[in-house]
């Protein structure tokens, strides 16, 4: 299973996760040709991959309860509406779950807008959950150590980007429904805009990801503004 996992930390040990599709949406997701750059007018596929990312999602939730948190699922349409806009509200609603105890996840997913069915990605909803909560700091958990100035090649590790660098860098690697690692660097920019520490780090490093989450130094990749 490939997936990315953003962690959303904030004051004390506050957090908010974010899941990507893995072997489970994305393979769904580019059987029927779903993307989050074009919509669709047909259906197809659209059950099938839907149905894929919550029996993901519902894995996530188990791990993350015996993990000791409370999830609390939100899923895409609670945030968005038919016309791509962010719905009114969402982000009083985040930040009172957050100060209630629990924690808010939340997982790429295709919704119906009014032009046609779309994939909504991750990153889109990590950045909408970034403005409703201003944390420290989004991570980036995925299986490469960082960003990567040669695809494949650990050595290459950049360990820190501003974001005028970032934006002028031409990735290489392999494309997901959502637009890969350049889609995702793209919104870490975005991110970063707001003054918040944006981290890439490996999830199979387990140290360098519990530094990450914590604001220290890690290995890995750091974009700040």
């Amino acid at each position: 299973m490939r997936t990315a996992m953003m962690a959303l930390y904030g004051c004390g040990v506050d957090l908010a996760f974010v899941h990507g599709g893995g072997s489970f949406g994305h393979t769904m997701a580019l059987r029927y040709g779903l993307t989050s750059s074009k919509y669709q007018k047909s259906s197809a596929g659209v059950s099938e991959t839907r149905l894929a990312m919550h029996n993901l999602s519902y894995l996530v939730y188990i791990q993350l309860s015996k993990a000791g948190f409370k999830p609390y699922l939100l899923h895409a349409n609670s945030m968005l509406g038919a016309d791509g806009s962010p719905v009114a509200g969402y982000d009083r609603r985040l930040s009172a779950l957050v100060k209630s105890g629990l924690t808010p996840l939340t997982h790429g997913d295709v919704m119906l807008f009014d032009r046609g069915y779309k994939i909504v990605s991750g990153d889109k909803l990590a950045q909408l959950f970034c403005k409703a909560l201003m944390p420290a700091r989004m991570v980036y958990v995925f299986d490469q150590p960082g960003i990567l100035k040669r695809a494949g090649d650990p050595s290459s590790l950049i360990e820190r980007l501003t974001i005028g660098q970032a934006k002028k860098m031409v990735l290489e690697g392999a494309r997901d429904a959502t637009g890969g690692i350049a889609a995702k660097l793209k919104v870490a920019c975005e991110v970063a805009s707001m003054g918040i520490d944006t981290c890439f780090v490996s999830g199979f490093n387990r140290d360098g990801l519990i530094r990450a989450v914590s604001g220290e130094r890690f290995e890995g990749t750091l974009l700040q503004r």
